[in-house]
């Protein structure tokens, strides 16, 4: 059976199966999974607990024989797996010779990141699906996240006022980590209602900048969100190469997506394992363009990758910001000049 991170307390309120297998690239959402899980099995008697660390390859060879002699203090043990490599073949044999010796009133849970090892046919995903349960932790996209803080201060018994959401997703966009932390912050210094007042007293600001966040939030059309978070990866001393590298990837997307048809686009996400989520964005997004002004941009990507190398003359930054407002729908692809008066009234 396969799951998404949301239901896991549900799932082992319902039956407590086996063997559980947690894939999350957020670490928030990552802790909270394997809690609820490891908190079920507790109640069920799991009291006899063993972590084993795999962050190697050749640290497959430690599950040869753990869990399979049983506790001297214990009935039921827990065998947590937490991987940071590669699962491979070396991994993909070790997991499968120990389930052939699976043994009884044993519970595994194998944590790790990577959600795109679901997308492939593996036989150790499998094993885990036909066991148990695989957990499929999915991000909290920047459209997602006011709604999922919402959420959040909803549990703690909070409302929120809009403009007081607004002005907390604006400090904490993008960080889970903190978001959790300042909802807990707020719940003791609240009365059941946030209001502006106390974000602007007691949330400081907490916003986390990425590279997929800055070419999904151009992608999408939100241009003043974009210009924020460039100019934030700037300010972190982020590396121009990687944010280049980033744009002729998704330039790239765009222009095999351009005038495709519904069932060209779906092949051409299956042959790139985009979620379906983010190719449905590509494709709202090539519509916007005309295949020759795609072209173009790759070869402003070309002069892109030369500055950021320092093989060309210009700003790498200011250069990539007219690019992203381009993507954002902002500057026509045409004549390049910008559609509204100004980029810093965005």
């Amino acid at each position: 059976m396969r799951i998404s991170g949301s239901d896991v307390p549900s799932a082992v309120e319902r039956q407590l199966a086996s063997a559980w297998l947690v894939v999350a690239d957020e670490p928030l959402l990552a802790i909270e999974a394997g809690d609820a899980i490891r908190k079920a099995a507790l109640s069920a008697g799991y009291s006899d607990r063993e972590v084993v660390f795999i962050d190697q390859k050749n640290d497959w060879g430690k599950l040869a024989g753990i869990g399979q002699n049983g506790s001297l203090f214990a009935t039921r043990q827990l065998l947590e797996w937490r991987v940071a490599t590669e699962v491979g073949k070396p991994g993909s044999d070790a997991i499968k010779a120990w389930f052939e010796h699976f043994p009884p009133d044993t519970l595994v849970l194998m944590m790790m990141s990577g959600r795109e090892v679901l997308r492939r046919k593996t036989k150790w995903v499998d094993q885990f699906e036909s066991i148990g349960v695989v957990v499929d932790v999915k991000p909290v996209y920047a459209n997602q996240f006011p709604r999922w803080l919402q959420q959040r201060l909803s549990q703690r018994g909070l409302r929120i006022d809009p403009d007081a959401l607004d002005r907390l997703c604006y400090r904490l966009e993008g960080n889970l980590l903190a978001s959790a932390q300042e909802v807990e912050r707020l719940a003791l210094w609240c009365d059941g209602q946030v209001t502006l007042a106390d974000v602007e007293e007691t949330v400081g600001d907490s916003a986390r900048f990425d590279l997929f966040q800055l070419t999904d939030r151009a992608l999408s059309g939100d241009a003043a969100g974009m210009l924020r978070v460039i100019r934030g990866l700037q300010a972190e001393g982020e590396p121009p190469q990687r944010m280049v590298w980033l744009l002729h990837r998704e330039i790239h997307h765009l222009r095999h997506l351009c005038g495709a048809g519904r069932g060209q686009i779906q092949a051409y996400g299956r042959s790139q394992r985009l979620w379906p989520a983010r190719l449905d964005m590509l494709s709202k997004a090539a519509n916007r363009f005309k295949r020759h002004s795609l072209d173009q941009l790759l070869v402003s990507c070309q002069r892109l990758d030369a500055m950021s190398k320092g093989r060309q003359s210009g700003d790498v930054w200011e250069s990539a910001e007219r690019m992203l407002l381009v993507l954002a729908g902002r500057v026509d692809p045409e004549t390049l000049e910008i559609k509204v008066a100004s980029v810093g009234a965005l």
